[in-house]
């Protein structure tokens, strides 16, 4: 128990209400009722109302972009970073580095290009690796044992990055990759 309620004494029953209620005890109770209320802080909101206190935590920014797996961000003037997520529980990599990394790995852009998972198919049609590579606009064509799910077009004009154009704005969707056969996958 709360080393305030400790000091709180409790009413003796059979005993008159009016003897035991004192300014001393009356006091007390305002102090440790006083010492638990909410008070507002950092990531939580408390709303007093007559009829009681109301605390409130979001889940996060979920309307946020950067929240979204795979969301193509600007790094600097040339380079990007991809937000993580994964592909069928297959962390994708930049280079060889994890996306989760911190920080996380970037990539320089030096033309326009689009950003694509570049994903290693086995014979079974199952993802066995995910990498996030750029390439050429519409420069990249599925096999049996490599498929392309593309993330979104990086415009470059006098040397800088321009814009970034998302192609995936929520977080689960599947995708149909590689001829002769299709395969799904969920992000």
């Amino acid at each position: 128990m709360s080393a305030f309620f400790t000091r709180l004494q409790r009413f003796i029953s059979g005993k008159s209400l009016r003897a035991q209620l004192t300014a001393s005890r009356l006091n007390t109770l305002i102090d440790t009722v006083e010492r638990n209320q909410l008070q507002p802080g950092k990531g939580y909101r408390v709303t007093k109302t007559a009829s009681g206190t109301v605390l409130e935590i979001p889940k996060g920014n979920q309307t946020s972009k950067e929240k979204e797996p795979f969301q193509i961000l600007r790094n600097s003037a040339n380079t990007i970073r991809i937000l993580p997520g994964q592909l069928n529980s297959i962390t994708p990599t930049i280079d060889g580095d994890p996306i989760t990394d911190d920080p996380a790995p970037t990539i320089e852009i030096t033309e326009t290009q689009e950003v694509v998972l570049k994903l290693t198919i086995d014979e079974d049609g199952v993802a066995t690796n995910v990498e996030i590579v750029t390439t050429d606009t519409d420069d990249y064509t599925p096999t049996e044992e490599i498929g392309y799910l593309p993330l979104g077009l990086v415009t470059i004009e006098d040397n800088v990055i321009a814009s970034i154009t998302q192609y995936r704005t929520k977080s689960h969707y599947f995708v149909s990759l590689g001829p002769p056969s299709t395969h799904l996958y969920w992000t």
